[in-house]
């Protein structure tokens, strides 16, 4: 899956919440440090999405993050 630069590295997607100090440019070569070869997709949310139980709702910060992806990620 390639990014909008074209980048054909598989991509990891980081839901950030009220941390504007994070970025891919940091955070790859940390990953990539430990064997980790994959970029990295940062978005900015209001929140983590949760159920009364505090898990976390995978299937709608699943969506959040594709909305926030824009139509080219909707598949």
């Amino acid at each position: 899956m390639a990014d909008d630069a074209g980048d054909q590295r598989p991509q990891i997607w980081i839901g950030l919440v009220d941390c504007k100090d994070a970025s891919a440019e940091k955070l790859e070569p940390v990953l990539r440090s430990r064997g980790i070869d994959f970029s990295v997709r940062l978005f900015p949310l209001p929140a983590i999405p949760r159920g009364t139980n505090g898990k976390v709702q995978r299937a709608q910060l699943k969506s959040l993050m594709l909305a926030a992806a824009g139509p080219a990620r909707r598949a």
